[in-house]
């Protein structure tokens, strides 16, 4: 009778009837494809999404894993968040928009995804220079409030700034 063959040569044999591995890693995550609205949102898991301003309207695909969702178009990486469990929810990325506030310097002020966002300390030190915004405003003969004349000055100028904080 013959000797039973040992693990290590069971091991080879069965080596021999593997199917080779795949060319490319196996992504762990979940993909779907969406469009981007004119909001530059990305809708994916009932939750939205920020995508920079130049992807609007442009089909995305998301890929999402268990801490974090990133968004490629025209297979470049435009976008990477944290995940979003909850429902409905937004997730936005000040720094999307920044090619909006060139185009609608009034946004800074009023616009949902730049709420509560605080800025480096240098804008800080602009608007000191002015005596704060208001007085700014005041002292150029606006005492009726903000018309928003001096933010097509001094916002392009903010833009130059944040692009050197945030590159």
């Amino acid at each position: 009778m013959a000797s039973p063959a040992t693990k290590e040569q069971l091991l080879l044999e069965d080596q021999k009837a593997f199917l080779p591995l795949p060319a490319t890693s196996f992504a762990a995550c979940r993909q779907f494809s969406t469009t981007v609205s004119s909001l530059s949102l990305a809708r994916f898991d009932n939750n939205d999404y920020s995508v920079p301003v130049r992807w609007a309207h442009q089909p995305v695909v998301v890929q999402s894993y268990c801490q974090q969702v990133v968004l490629y178009a025209q297979g470049l990486e435009i976008a990477r968040h944290k995940r979003i469990w909850e429902k409905e929810q937004v997730c936005f990325e000040p720094l999307h928009y920044l090619a909006l506030l060139e185009k609608k310097p009034g946004a800074l002020d009023h616009a949902r995804p730049l709420a509560g966002w605080n800025l480096p300390e240098c804008f800080g030190r602009v608007a000191s220079a002015f005596g704060g915004w208001n007085d700014w405003e005041k002292a150029r003969g606006n005492t009726s409030g903000c018309c928003g004349c001096w933010r097509s000055i001094l916002y392009p100028n903010s833009v130059m700034l944040w692009n050197r904080h945030w590159p």
